[in-house]
């Protein structure tokens, strides 16, 4: 039996008779990307300026049933728990007809190929661009962004698929904290995308004046373009060239420039096997010039259809799969000199793990994994001066305070276990537990800063993660807020070349629509960041003058603006 509550009667004269008859009706079938009907989808048919007329419930069948609904143009929506929505744009409706609107949903795991978007999500931490994901029925939607946020997908039909659209967004923010991103900042974000799968966006940021020293603005500008291939395969190239000439070595020279560039492929072998496979290339100058190149390759098992078995290797940190350059820019590569050579911070990972869909559509990953780190970097802050970083590996931001050091190479095992799990429409939590190998500072404290960095430690660490993501639709409100343990004298975190890596400590993010207010603007949002909110993790260290600095995995960064998507 279907379940359905349909608009209100629409009632005609008929010719002569002054009797009615109903109005038009839409019916169909919600199945997902394997063709399994869907039990409680949630059918809605919405109106030119998005006001619901009408909505259905699927029955155990994945049938829906809306009748008497007035003639005109509907768009016809499909939702459900942790699916991505499918949606028919146009339908057109006239009295008496019968129409039938077939819907597939598709999840993160069932068969997809990663091409780019026609819009970036809202979501999205700072300005990173996010790409479309394309179901196995070849219909192009909005992707699940790392947030685990959905958003609503576009029509199937060919017009929508041969349809070039573009986009840009500019945001003012400034930025408190964070090495090598304080001050003022402009981004501009341009997007181009076509239906037929290729596409490319450019994003361009801007520092504004610096101090305590004048400097030259920083810049960071990237490029990124990506399209299908036959097959079910496709590719995806970014480029990003940075310039930050108030970062400082150990020897006093300022000036980092550095180039990078990162390309993944895609093949699939039917809907079972799937081969990610790339490189980074990173060129560095700062006193000296290093090139490295960083591969990457991934092999995803398809085992029924809610398991999936994955093997990783990666030389790139947080990139081993096509999807993980959904960020244009990339992070800050960095250089130390190390007995006289200068060496980028790096190394490889190996990793094997299992993923299982819950029962209400959430996902379950277990994970472990073997990684051996080169360099590894850990944090500072503090007012540093000549004599505090000779003889120290480090590079310095004194527009910020802030300062990077090089600890000593490790390696280690270690083992990951996540859930994420959707509460309702609006609300989803997710949580992950962690061992592994961290670097820690052995150090009595307060010790002279240059004895706490040759007096660190590889140990065993544990670290757990609870993250909360909200959008309250009504205000337009997206807040997320999330939690991250670890032991306090830990440098490093555990599993560093994680993907999706959360900083230490409590973080909040939150993005407000203003479009609602009287004179603003669609597009128009406030975000304001905030990374260790409280402050935690600071460990004291002394200067060669004997004021305090601290050492800290996660430095405090407060970041506010402006964006606006037009």
């Amino acid at each position: 039996m279907s379940l359905h509550s349909a608009a209100p009667l629409y009632a005609q004269t008929s010719h002569g008779s002054g009797g009615y008859f109903p109005g038009g009706s839409v019916s169909g079938v919600i199945v997902d990307a394997e063709g399994i009907p869907q039990m409680g989808a949630l059918v809605q048919l919405l109106l030119q300026d998005a006001t619901p007329a009408a909505t259905a419930l699927t029955d155990s069948n994945g049938r829906y049933h809306v009748t008497n609904l007035r003639p005109g143009r509907y768009r016809v929506r499909a939702s459900a728990a942790l699916f991505l929505p499918a949606v028919r744009q146009t339908l057109q409706v006239g009295a008496s007809t019968r129409a039938v609107v077939n819907l597939t949903l598709s999840t993160l795991l069932a068969p997809t190929q990663w091409l780019p978007a026609t819009r970036r999500t809202s979501d999205a931490a700072e300005d990173d661009w996010m790409w479309t994901l394309r179901s196995s029925t070849l219909r192009p939607v909005l992707r699940m962004n790392e947030e685990g946020h959905a958003t609503v997908g576009v029509s199937s039909s060919s017009q929508e698929r041969h349809r070039v659209q573009s986009q840009g967004r500019m945001a003012v923010y400034a930025n408190d904290g964070g090495f090598a991103h304080g001050g003022n900042h402009e981004v501009l974000t341009m997007e181009r995308s076509a239906g037929n799968g290729s596409g490319g966006v450019l994003r361009a940021d801007f520092s504004g004046p610096r101090i305590p020293f004048p400097v030259a603005p920083s810049a960071e500008i990237s490029g990124g373009w990506g399209r299908q291939l036959p097959f079910g395969a496709a590719t995806r190239t970014v480029v990003t060239y940075l310039s930050h000439p108030e970062l400082l070595n150990q020897q006093g020279s300022n000036g980092m420039q550095a180039m990078v560039l990162r390309n993944a492929e895609r093949m699939e072998v039917g809907d079972t096997l799937r081969v990610d496979a790339g490189s980074t290339a990173r060129a560095f100058n700062l006193g000296g010039n290093t090139i490295a190149m960083e591969p990457f390759v991934r092999v995803s098992y398809r085992a029924g259809s809610d398991v999936i078995i994955a093997y990783a290797f990666t030389a790139s940190r947080g990139i081993s799969q096509l999807e993980d350059l959904d960020r244009v820019a990339p992070a800050t590569p960095l250089a130390v000199r190390r007995n006289g050579k200068l060496r980028l911070s790096g190394g490889h990972a190996n990793a094997i793990s299992l993923a299982v869909r819950t029962p209400r559509q959430g996902k379950l990953q277990v994970e472990a994994y073997r990684e051996a780190i080169t360099a590894p970097l850990f944090s500072g802050v503090g007012a540093l001066t000549s004599a505090d970083t000779a003889g120290l590996a480090m590079l310095s931001d004194p527009t910020t305070q802030t300062y990077v050091m090089a600890g000593r190479d490790f390696d280690g095992t270690g083992v990951r276990l996540s859930l994420d799990q959707p509460v309702t429409d609006s609300l989803s939590v997710s949580a992950s537990v962690a061992d592994g190998s961290a670097l820690v500072n052995e150090a009595i404290a307060p010790a002279p800063l240059a004895t706490a960095a040759s007096q660190t430690g590889v140990h065993q660490a544990l670290s757990a993660t609870i993250r909360a993501r909200a959008h309250f639709a009504r205000t337009g409100t997206r807040v997320e807020a999330g939690y991250r343990w670890q032991r306090a004298n830990t440098l490093t975190a555990v599993d560093s070349f994680r993907s999706a890596q959360d900083p230490a400590y409590l973080g909040l993010l939150l993005r407000q629509s203003l479009q609602h207010l009287p004179l603003l603007p669609n597009g128009l949002e406030a975000i304001v960041q905030v990374q260790n909110l409280l402050d935690e993790g600071y460990q004291p260290v002394l200067s060669s003058d004997g004021h305090t600095l601290y050492l800290a995995q996660s430095p405090r960064m407060l970041q506010a603006g402006l964006a606006f998507t037009f």
